[in-house]
């Protein structure tokens, strides 16, 4: 296990997914581009000199001590403020070789939850110590598990070609949702010439939301366990987050909210404002002050929950953030730093 001092001298932490971490700190300038507001801010490039073991960046979280854990196509790292570490979990005298993308969640009392091919780890923080919580079949899973949620009666999680499932606190399965089956992890790990990640499920203190199909949400309530389906409206479906009251939709067609209570669309927001080729990829990242940051392709944007786009993060030259390429994760920790 990785044991480092990370430093905060950044505010703004950015992740490429295609080629290298970025760094960002973000200052109060600001200008009109086409009108719309732009926030400048300058940037240093993390890559395979402070230790990136691959150039495909798959999720972020950050920890309560303030480090930054990533998820890459081979396997997990940690990063200090100045390197990023690999880190090879030891579980009871056991060691882990991770050399797979994981997926993350904020567990109980701090602690983090991280999905793995054979279950699920909890990370503490506070002792630098991993404790496995969840373990699945040993049956060479292509994908690993996706904790969602941990609520009193367990974990909640969605497992390739399963669907979500909450896993009691023994670890054995207490319920399964077939109507969630229909979803699929190459929904968030595509692969073309390189990988893609989408966000595609998302949770507030009542729900879960998980896109099984182009146009349509499943919602599944944590407390009855109820389920229903959401249509959206616009065109495919490439990124969601949400509050206690609304989802926010990113389609290849704009950025789109819906009412929890009754599923109608409340706003939207078209993305040929904001460029004039068709948008393949955007994710959402619905921040702690109540703002979305919205990337569409190699632009980050920050929209209100009335998905008005208030302002573009640029660089210091006033240019968006890649001059190719795309953003592919929008991350916002508790200490406003930002992945994207």
């Amino acid at each position: 296990m990785v044991n480092c001092n990370i430093s905060r001298k950044f505010q703004l932490l950015s992740s490429v997914s295609w080629c290298a971490l970025m760094l960002l700190c973000v200052k109060p300038q600001a200008q009109i581009a086409n009108g719309i507001q732009t926030k400048r801010c300058p940037v240093s490039t993390i890559n395979y000199q402070q230790g990136l073991m691959s150039n495909s960046i798959l999720g972020a979280i950050t920890d309560s001590q303030g480090f930054l854990w990533v998820s890459t196509l081979t396997g997990l790292q940690r990063y200090d403020g100045y390197v990023l570490q690999g880190v090879t979990p030891v579980v009871d005298g056991d060691t882990l070789r991770i050399n797979y993308p994981v997926f993350f969640a904020a567990g109980k009392e701090n602690c983090l939850l991280i999905g793995f091919r054979n279950g699920v780890l909890e990370y503490n923080a506070a002792n630098n110590s991993f404790r496995k919580i969840l373990s699945v079949p040993s049956a060479a899973p292509a994908y690993s598990l996706v904790p969602v949620v941990q609520t009193r009666e367990g974990i909640w999680c969605f497992e390739e070609n399963v669907g979500i499932i909450i896993f009691d606190n023994t670890g054995r399965v207490f319920r399964q949702f077939p109507e969630s089956r229909a979803a699929d992890v190459e929904n968030m790990l595509h692969h073309e010439e390189y990988n893609i990640t989408r966000k595609i499920i998302a949770a507030n203190s009542r729900n879960i939301f998980l896109r099984t199909s182009a146009h349509t949400i499943l919602q599944i309530d944590l407390i009855t366990c109820e389920t229903k389906s959401i249509i959206d409206p616009g065109q495919e479906i490439i990124g969601i987050d949400c509050d206690d009251h609304k989802i926010y939709v990113a389609s290849t067609d704009g950025l789109a909210s819906i009412n929890i209570r009754d599923g109608t669309l409340s706003k939207k927001y078209s993305f040929s404002g904001l460029n004039d080729y068709p948008v393949t990829r955007s994710a959402i990242e619905l921040s702690s002050d109540h703002h979305l940051l919205v990337s569409v392709e190699k632009h980050l944007y920050e929209f209100d929950t009335a998905c008005i786009c208030q302002k573009e993060i640029v660089s210091l030259s006033n240019k968006p953030l890649l001059t190719s390429g795309y953003i592919q994760i929008v991350y916002e920790d508790p200490f406003k730093r930002i992945c994207a």
